[in-house]
């Protein structure tokens, strides 16, 4: 039993710092591992599953999305049209179909799950004489998100924005964020009638509202933070990580005050690097730990006891590189250890 440190912060306020106790958890948890993808070294990322239970998921070295049947297990490939596109951030939109980005491509596409057809929308890069359109990847685009307004929303970091592109015409429209170089990597739904991001090289967490085109930004206490997943409760708090602390954040919208757990234990030799966050069915947080540089664990943090446990991975340095809770589990592709990871939940 180890203690955890809660740093609290609001606007304009000192902060405070406690100490809270860990306790042991009641959750029997289990993790499996898929077989391996065709390609070898896919590299595959996000899952997300469409209204008929197949998973898709994003291959960011291999170029293509991959078809995984949780039912079977089978996993097949669909090649993206454009060569070295490397496919970023997906989503199911509410149109039914897989949206995702290509970071080196400047594109957003969109895959039919029924005839595994492709369709690649470039992103307009902003410039002194209007908008043009480029083929190589300026915008950056690494995230993407279904919003509540018939439109996805996804990252540009090269051009330090938020874009949005309307499901009924296409048009891509992009917001620049008011903290210069603030490094959005991630977007997802916010409370209300938001969206949410981590600026991760700014140590902020940034939110926009698709109505009125406005930004919040809420500072992260712990200076080199490097904030990176974002996701809202039901309760409409913002929780986030801090990959460069080993912290777990939540923000109050209402008041803006910030709170931060640690998530080293004293005994541990290393910071668990946590990456994406996802809520599972009984109310966890779970976290990637180490998404990019062959992290080994997927983390549990309790948001009433505010406890924290690692579950390991079978396969070593896996690099579990997004989460999704989908049907009571939580599933998650591995980026060096080219499988999909599913964490079921037991009691």
């Amino acid at each position: 039993m180890f203690g955890k440190k809660l740093r609290l912060s609001a606007l304009g306020a000192t902060a405070i710092v406690l100490t809270v106790p860990s306790l042991a958890a009641a959750d029997t948890i289990s993790i499996t591992e898929s077989a391996p993808f065709p390609s070898p070294a896919a590299g595959p990322c996000e899952i997300h599953f469409d209204s008929s239970g197949i998973g898709w998921v994003e291959e960011i070295t291999a170029n293509k999305i991959g078809r995984y049947d949780p039912a079977t297990g089978a996993i097949t490939e669909v090649p993206v049209p454009t060569p070295l596109s490397v496919p970023g951030g997906e989503a199911i939109g509410t149109d039914g179909g897989v949206w995702f980005t290509e970071v080196s491509a400047n594109k957003i596409a969109r895959l039919d799950p029924g005839t595994q057809q492709i369709e690649e929308y470039t992103i307009p890069i902003p410039g002194a004489l209007g908008s043009v359109q480029l083929p190589t990847g300026a915008a950056a685009s690494d995230a993407i998100e279904a919003g509540p307004d018939n439109a996805m929303w996804f990252t540009e970091i090269g051009n330090n924005a938020i874009g949005r592109i309307d499901l009924a015409t296409h048009a891509i429209t992009s917001y620049p964020i008011p903290t210069p170089l603030a490094g959005p990597i991630i977007v997802h739904r916010g409370p209300g009638s938001t969206m949410i991001f981590p600026e991760a090289t700014a140590g902020k967490v940034g939110q926009i509202d698709i109505y009125t085109h406005q930004f919040t930004e809420y500072t992260v206490p712990s200076p080199a933070s490097a904030p990176q997943g974002v996701t809202t409760a039901e309760d409409g708090t913002i929780w986030f990580t801090e990959t460069g602390t080993g912290n777990i954040g939540q923000i109050n919208p209402e008041t803006r005050q910030v709170a931060e757990w640690s998530l080293a234990a004293p005994a541990n030799l290393f910071l668990p690097r946590p990456g994406p966050l996802v809520f599972g069915s009984e109310g966890k947080i779970y976290v990637a730990e180490g998404n990019l540089d062959g992290g080994t664990n997927i983390g549990q943090f309790d948001p009433v006891t505010h406890a924290y446990r690692d579950f390991p991975i079978p396969t070593p340095a896996a690099s579990p590189c997004d989460l999704n809770a989908h049907g009571g589990s939580v599933y998650f592709g591995e980026l060096l250890g080219n499988r999909i990871g599913r964490l079921t939940i037991g009691s």
